[in-house]
């Protein structure tokens, strides 16, 4: 990745509060006599800190001895019911989450206010920390508080992104040493922020995936993207179940490996490879157990990402839906979106056969379960697998990528839209998430 750290602004950057600041203002003016202010001619006071914000609210008069006093007390009532994300802000902390960068609030409100704003808002699950004037001794564009932020996040200055929205945050980062990003999301007017010479101008948040993983002039990630498909066995975990319950079986392993890599047809091997394992239902569940331990590590905090950017999540499976649910669940995927071949067991639980009709026992089987699925649902799809079977179901998407991590498979390798090696399902964030 370009950065592994982030300092972030709030205001105009991650939330809307700038209407909890009008009620907190005025309230203040009318308590002590003066008229109400323009809720807009407030908003371009705001940026600088509370004293600032006071100081021209109130000018050319000096500001009144209760003023802050009555301020903070209207704004603590007020602060999180006024105050919203800005589009994309959750996807896109989500994501950058998942993938492991650091992040930190720098900003000019007191950190009180600033940390019940985005423990309310739920942002604070993504920060490792909150750093307003009063924590770091010292307000932006001092270089102080930056370098505060920075130390909390555990970051450093050749690895680390300012974004803000305000001239304020160009010359913190500026006088901290540190890369800026600047987004079209606040007060500051895109011409203001064009001039500014900051090393990026975004023009919507969702764009910061794209800055931080360095894939803004490459392949870009996908929009209007609402379906995600994943296969099972090492994809979503680092086993082939089959192969599992054979426990060690040459015979099984060189079928499964042929059927994978293509070389023979899953309908010639599939049934074979059952009769010849006749599994129990202990023998299932003991492999659903087995699905659980060999979880892809980031595979919840990737899942996480992906349904807080409003994408639908599958599981399209040639395994067992027995043991594949208990996975399932763990990764909040309801059992409705799990496409899978059902086993039969007798009453003794003694294998009895398994569901013959289901087109995920031959080739091109997930291919019909996606476009099944699409011809009632709405949006672009993407289908992450690592197995020729996975790869059949490239027609029906619109970006099919290659999962290595596991296993490389090289026919899967070369005509895969997007192929990765890393063993952490979080890579494929960047090709997939973007503000629609």
């Amino acid at each position: 990745m370009r950065y592994d750290t982030l300092i972030l602004d709030l205001d105009g950057t991650l939330v809307d509060s700038y209407d909890a600041l009008a009620i907190a203002v005025n309230h203040a003016r009318q308590h002590l006599g003066f008229p109400a202010l323009d809720s807009e001619k407030i908003k371009g006071f705001v940026g600088d800190g509370l004293e600032t914000l006071l100081e021209r609210v109130f000018a050319p008069l000096p500001v009144p001895s209760h003023a802050r006093e009555l301020f903070e007390e209207r704004y603590d009532a007020v602060c999180c019911a006024e105050s919203r994300p800005l589009d994309g802000v959750i996807e896109t902390l989500a994501t950058l989450h998942a993938l492991g960068v650091r992040m930190a609030v720098c900003t000019n409100k007191p950190t009180s206010f600033s940390v019940k704003i985005v423990e309310h808002l739920g942002i604070d699950r993504y920060l490792d920390a909150v750093v307003g004037p009063d924590v770091a001794g010292a307000r932006k564009p001092d270089a102080r508080h930056v370098e505060a932020a920075l130390a909390a996040a555990g970051g450093s200055r050749d690895a680390a992104l300012f974004v803000g929205d305000m001239l304020v945050d160009v010359d913190a980062a500026r006088n901290a040493g540190i890369a800026c990003a600047v987004v079209a999301t606040g007060a500051t007017g895109i011409d203001v922020l064009r001039r500014s010479q900051a090393r990026h101008l975004l023009r919507r948040f969702a764009d910061l995936v794209g800055v931080v993983t360095g894939t803004s002039r490459r392949r870009g990630p996908m929009p209007g993207t609402r379906l995600i498909f994943f296969d099972a066995d090492s994809t979503l975990a680092a086993i082939e179940g089959i192969d599992e319950l054979a426990g060690g079986s040459v015979e099984i392993a060189a079928l499964t490996t042929a059927a994978m890599n293509g070389e023979v047809a899953l309908g010639e091997v599939y049934a074979r490879r059952l009769e010849l394992l006749r599994p129990s239902r202990g023998a299932v569940d003991e492999l659903s157990r087995r699905y659980l331990d060999t979880m892809i590590p980031d595979a919840p905090e990737t899942m996480e990402a992906l349904r807080a950017a409003g994408m639908e999540i599958f599981i399209v499976s040639g395994g067992f839906e027995q043991a594949i649910l208990p996975l399932a669940e763990k990764l909040g995927i309801p059992q409705r979106c799990v496409h899978a071949v059902r086993l039969e067991f007798d009453v003794a639980g003694n294998y009895a056969g398994f569901d013959r009709s289901s087109p995920l026992t031959r080739n091109g089987g997930k291919e019909t379960v996606v476009m099944n699925v699409r011809a009632r649902s709405k949006g672009k799809a993407v289908f992450i697998g690592d197995g020729i079977t996975d790869l059949e179901a490239k027609p029906a998407v619109e970006l099919f990528i290659g999962f290595g991590g596991v296993a490389r498979r090289e026919r899967v390798c070369g005509e895969a839209d997007v192929y990765l090696t890393e063993p952490r399902l979080t890579a494929i964030l960047p090709h997939i998430i973007l503000k629609k």
